[in-house]
């Protein structure tokens, strides 16, 4: 109990600090990549949940997703996705790196960039999908302070 306690206390000190770094009615979208289709959870595990317990929202046609629930959608919808930050995920777990997400998006819709007004900003940012979804007290550490370091980054938001 006095480790959950401990484990807890630093997760809503990182909360509480990310909420303070980050500018008010800040967007994100967490994608995952899949073929020729993009997911979207209403609440990604991991980091989706972390964006959510500091008040950063998504986009209408991930808030329209059923809490609980994901949903498959086109590359024809992608400028819905649009949002302050735009996180696409890499399966790491098979050797992929951050380009490879990249590419993948390429892919997908050659022009996806210019879709995004996050990714014409600079503010599109891959992540490994095994830590980024993961529950561990470890991977939500990790997660927080990467959002805390790059969206906290005043510089980001020129």
């Amino acid at each position: 109990q006095a480790e959950l306690a401990e484990v807890k206390a630093r997760y809503d000190y990182q909360i509480e600090t990310l909420r303070s770094v980050v500018p008010d009615g800040t967007t994100a979208s967490v994608l995952v990549l899949d073929g020729a289709q993009l997911n979207a959870f209403h609440t990604w595990p991991g980091l989706g949940q972390i964006l959510r317990d500091a008040g950063i929202d998504a986009p209408d046609i991930i808030n329209d997703i059923p809490e609980g629930m994901s949903d498959t959608f086109s590359a024809e919808v992608l400028e819905e996705f649009d949002a302050d930050w735009v996180f696409i995920s890499y399966a790491n777990q098979n050797g992929d790196t951050p380009a490879d997400a990249i590419a993948n998006m390429d892919a997908l819709l050659p022009s996806w960039c210019a879709a995004l007004t996050a990714c014409q900003e600079g503010r599109v940012i891959p992540v490994p999908i095994v830590e980024a979804a993961s529950w561990s007290p470890d991977a939500f550490f990790a997660t927080t302070m990467m959002l805390i370091g790059t969206m906290g980054n005043p510089l980001n938001y020129n």
